[in-house]
This record gives C-alpha cells, sequence and structure tokens, in this order.
C-alpha cells in the first residue's frame, strides 16, 4: 500500500515538474523573440525620426524614405514567404529579424503632412518558427514621430 502511495506521488511530482520545464521553455524563447522585434523596432525607429519623404505602399506592408545622413533611399518591408522584416539601404533587401522570429503581419501607417511632423504606426504580430508554441503571437504597436518637416526641406 505505501508503494502504490508513493508511486503515485511520484508521478504526480514528476508530471508537474515536465510540464514547468516545458512551459520556462517556451517562456524563455518567447522572451528572445520579444527581445528580437524590440531591438528591430528600435532600429527602424531611430532610422524613421531622422528620415523624410516618407511613402507607404498600398498594402501597408512597406515603407520607403530618405535617410537624411546620406540622402539615400531606405526601405523596410514585411516578407510574407520568409516571415522576416527585411531592409534596402541600396544594397538590396537583408533581413532583420532573427531567424527564431516569424513576423505574421507588418502594417506602416503614414499620417501627417507638410506642416506637421511625419508620424509612422507600426503594427505587427510576431510569434515564434518553432512549431510547438507558433500559435503564441505577440501584438505590438508603436508611433515614431519625424523629426524634419517636409517644409524644412523647401528651397
Amino acid at each position: 500500500m505505501a508503494i502504490s502511495v508513493f508511486s503515485v506521488a511520484i508521478s504526480l511530482v514528476t508530471g508537474a515538474f515536465v510540464r514547468t520545464l516545458k512551459t520556462q521553455r517556451i517562456l524563455n524563447h518567447l522572451m528572445a523573440v520579444n527581445s528580437n522585434a524590440s531591438l528591430v523596432i528600435e532600429q527602424m525607429m531611430r532610422e524613421i525620426r531622422t528620415g523624410y519623404n516618407f511613402n507607404v505602399v498600398p498594402n501597408c506592408d512597406e515603407l520607403i524614405f530618405t535617410r537624411s545622413r546620406d540622402n539615400r533611399l531606405v526601405s523596410y518591408k514585411w516578407n510574407a514567404q520568409n516571415f522576416s522584416i527585411e531592409i534596402d539601404n541600396g544594397a538590396g533587401f537583408k533581413p532583420l529579424t532573427a531567424s527564431n522570429v516569424a513576423v505574421r503581419s507588418l502594417c506602416f501607417t503614414l499620417v501627417g503632412g507638410v506642416a506637421d511632423p511625419p508620424r509612422i504606426t507600426m503594427t505587427l504580430k510576431v510569434g515564434s518558427t518553432e512549431q510547438q508554441i507558433a500559435e503564441n503571437v505577440l501584438n505590438l504597436q508603436t508611433t515614431v514621430s519625424g523629426r524634419i518637416l517636409q517644409m524644412d526641406l523647401a528651397p
């Protein structure tokens, strides 16, 4: 009788321990995904703040602007085939997101005109490339205001 009770108790404790390890692994992976997505957003925001001549393509998944530091055309876009965010700053598109990050969607919204500072809102859904946790998705949104007014560029 004592052995039976002990076996049941060990089974319950082992099951709880295994579930805890699995949950910890999932949380660590989601934290890495969130960290990488935050770094990519921060890099994009840094360049957008000092850019000008913003243009959003009609399906809202690509933002094109001129970088003020070197007057180069820069483009950020969502690659739906690779589930990544990519940048083209003159050398072709290169992925910004890590290989363990799956960007499910990305949309840019541009508000502002010649006299107003342009404001770009980025809305994205990111998750993991691992099948076991692919259904866990983070919804992120941020708005960035450009520092250069279009009227400052007028001759």
